[in-house]
């Protein structure tokens, strides 16, 4: 019996529809990644996908007509066009994972490789807008299969004839089945095709999703980084330290006395370091990030005991600094002061050496010999 409609009118229907639901999701997804996208882009990647894939219409042009002469009910041949149509979408699925056809702004935090994620996406949208073409052509796409009537039926009755349970009955036999032939239940192939296409269709929105988890935490890290910003970095400290001048002098080779300036670092005796965390919670839209204030109080005296090869008559005390070092400047929250023997004194940005760090606070002390060997305490908060 002739059939009004040819393999190549139904591989060219179900590869133009194809082609247009694909853009349509292609699309879509786009926006929900708010990239900046205009109409013309869409039509523009509906032609390069339409052309493109002109190697899966040639497949269908080739394979549609074994599927058509094979003897088999009609479920049977929709299922294996099904299973063509899957298998024409692998190649496709494997290029856009290597061309990052949804690149990482779908996929920015995962342990998956990204070529996964994205064959595995791309196999998704390509398969279910290929079904979703067979769904919208399917009077023509049975029709074309049924060999045995020219009736196009309805979209009701080919659902009927396709998902329902047959008896053994006559008044029961399918109208496509021939004459004396027992009808058996559906197929369990054909189950399967119908769950493996909602799994994809499902896989669709969970990658949105991920997507949306994604985004979230590398937004929760951009927002702690801006709020932090705000505040000091992790805070590196010294006790407080001395720095005297001293002179130090020896004879060359020529007999002459050379005398070269440097510096003497004292540090305490004893010190004593209390200090406590204070936690504050910033909110930020849906983030909230913790930040940290410390209360640090030090005490301790500075007694000097010169070895040997100390000259202290060379000692400069009149110009010692006390000095104290720390990471950041934008942690001082107020002025810091000192109790220096007995004397408040302000300490000032600046260091006269670098030995603890480039950053710090310093203040001239008044420091003599006497004091010096006593003992001078000191206490800062």
């Amino acid at each position: 019996m002739k059939n009004k409609y040819t393999s190549s009118g139904i591989a060219l229907s179900t590869w133009f529809y194809t082609a247009v639901f694909f853009s349509i999701f292609f699309f879509v997804g786009m926006l929900v990644a708010e990239e900046q996208l205009r109409t013309g882009m869409a039509l523009l990647f509906f032609i390069l996908s339409f052309l493109g894939s002109l190697p899966a219409f040639i497949a269908m042009i080739v394979f549609l007509p074994a599927i058509y002469f094979f003897k088999c009910k009609i479920k049977i041949k929709l299922f294996s066009f099904l299973v063509l149509l899957f298998f024409i979408c692998i190649p496709y699925s494997i290029l856009g994972g290597y061309l990052k056809l949804f690149p990482d702004r779908f996929f920015k935090i995962t342990s998956i490789p990204v070529f996964f994620l994205n064959m595995l996406f791309c196999m998704a949208v390509l398969f279910m807008s290929a079904v979703l073409a067979v769904l919208l052509k399917l009077r023509q796409v049975f029709a074309y299969f049924n060999t045995e009537s020219e009736t196009v039926l309805s979209y009701k009755d080919i659902l009927r004839q396709l998902f329902t349970h047959t008896s053994k009955t006559k008044n029961n036999m399918e109208t496509y089945n021939k004459p004396g032939h027992t009808p058996q239940r559906n197929s369990i192939l054909i189950k399967g095709l119908i769950t493996g296409s909602l799994i994809l269709f499902m896989l669709i929105p969970t990658l949105f999703i991920n997507n949306l988890i994604t985004e979230r935490e590398v937004r929760q890290k951009e927002v702690v980084r801006e709020v932090s910003g705000k505040w000091a970095a992790a805070q590196t400290l010294s006790a407080p330290f001395l720095v005297v001048p001293y002179t130090d002098t020896f004879t060359n080779s020529e007999g002459k006395v050379i005398a070269i300036k440097t510096k003497l670092l004292l540090l305490a005796n004893e010190l004593n370091v209390n200090g406590k965390i204070i936690p504050e919670q910033r909110p930020r839209s849906i983030y909230k990030v913790l930040l940290y204030k410390t209360d640090i109080g030090m005490q301790g005296i500075f007694k000097i005991s010169w070895p040997a090869d100390i000259v202290q008559a060379n000692v400069d005390y009149a110009n010692a600094k006390l000095c104290f070092s720390l990471s950041d400047f934008k942690g001082i929250e107020e002025e810091i002061y000192v109790n220096f023997n007995g004397e408040k004194l302000l300490l000032s940005p600046g260091l006269p050496v670098n030995d603890f760090g480039d950053v710090g606070l310093s203040v001239p002390v008044n420091v003599t010999s006497a004091t010096a060997l006593a003992g001078i305490p000191f206490t800062m908060q």
